[in-house]
């Protein structure tokens, strides 16, 4: 698992966090997600979990992504 291609973390304000990615939700999370997300062969199980339902982990490998995403784009057009 790592973290898509396409997600961006743009921080707010303290310690709150914006992941944002193209076909999910944004989440609002806290720094130690961000810490987590930096390391996450230790990171908790639980956020690991949360964070692949929702599009922010995957286990495609870039180029494979970007084909996923172009083919969902030409989908729409």
């Amino acid at each position: 698992m790592h973290l898509s291609y396409f997600t961006n973390i743009i921080p707010l304000t303290g310690n709150e966090y914006l992941l944002l990615k193209p076909s999910s939700k944004p989440l609002i999370v806290d720094g130690e997600v961000v810490e987590a997300i930096k390391t996450l062969s230790c990171a908790p199980k639980e956020v690991i979990n949360a964070l692949t339902k929702e599009g922010f982990l995957t286990n495609l490998k870039p180029r494979e992504e970007i084909a996923l995403f172009n083919e969902k784009v030409s989908s729409l057009i």
